[in-house]
């Protein structure tokens, strides 16, 4: 969608306004600004992809790849992280590289960086600083962050004496967490998942089904949604047809109301 709106655009072609409003939310760009941020967001998959590549290519060199083997292999493995798309070239996925920490934690800085989306990273600096972000990035943050978290501690408590029961203690975290990430949607796995017990099935089901955040390269249902439907259900107070908030903080009666579309 980016690269087609960045494309119209150069050839003097213009959006609708209904193309410019989605444009624009998953952006968080307004309409004078609309091509500004969208060329900010290419730059920046672009530079995700490249670094990714390059730190990819060096950790396969050093694995003892060939120069070709490596070259191809980081490309590859770093766009489909960044696509959240899961495909790689090994028929084990990231087993062969279940010792390999730095590997497994590129690829799934790759998978956040596209599952959260590149407009709501570029948002991320100016939320540690203090500043104000829209609130649409403010709810992908926090919900991904405590998914993220979620799938983490559910994964090491029943997987401990499973399926990372071979692993040593700080393997285990760094196992734990890449599984984790990669429920985003992306499909790597860097242990082999066919015996994890039931309720490990069933918290990967429901990260799945949860996703990667609007306007990001993951699917799912997205997290904020979650958030949205929290604020539905728990914060809001009802007297006849109106809705009020019963507590600050909370988003836009439109926005919560719009969330599932």
């Amino acid at each position: 969608m980016t690269l087609t709106t960045l494309a119209m655009h150069l050839l003097g072609q213009r959006l609708s306004l209904r193309q410019e409003r989605v444009m624009g939310s998953l952006a968080h760009a307004g309409h004078s600004d609309l091509i500004v941020s969208l060329a900010t967001v290419f730059r920046f998959t672009l530079w995700a992809e490249l670094v990714g590549s390059a730190g990819l290519f060096f950790l396969f060199l050093k694995l003892g790849d060939s120069l070709p083997d490596a070259l191809w292999r980081g490309v590859f493995t770093s766009i489909s992280a960044f696509c959240n798309a899961g495909f790689a070239l090994q028929t084990d996925s990231l087993v062969g590289y279940a010792h390999e920490p730095l590997v497994l934690h590129m690829v799934g800085f790759l998978i956040m960086a596209g599952g959260l989306a590149p407009a709501t990273c570029l948002m991320i600096p100016h939320w540690i600083g203090g500043k104000r972000i829209p609130i649409a990035a403010k709810l992908a943050l926090i919900t991904t962050a405590a998914f993220l978290i979620l799938g983490w501690i559910g994964i090491l408590v029943f997987e401990w004496d499973g399926v990372l029961s071979d692993f040593g203690f700080v393997d285990k975290l760094h196992h734990a967490w890449f599984q984790s990430v990669t429920l985003r949607t992306a499909g790597f796995n860097s242990v082999d998942i066919s015996p994890i017990s039931h309720p490990t099935y069933l918290l990967m089901l429901i990260l799945m089904f949860v996703g990667g955040s609007p306007g990001g390269t993951a699917g799912g249902s997205k997290p904020p949604l979650w958030r949205c439907w929290r604020w539905r259900f728990g914060r809001i107070s009802c007297t006849g047809a109106r809705l009020w908030f019963t507590t600050g903080g909370s988003p836009p009666e439109r926005f919560i109301v719009r969330s599932p579309s």
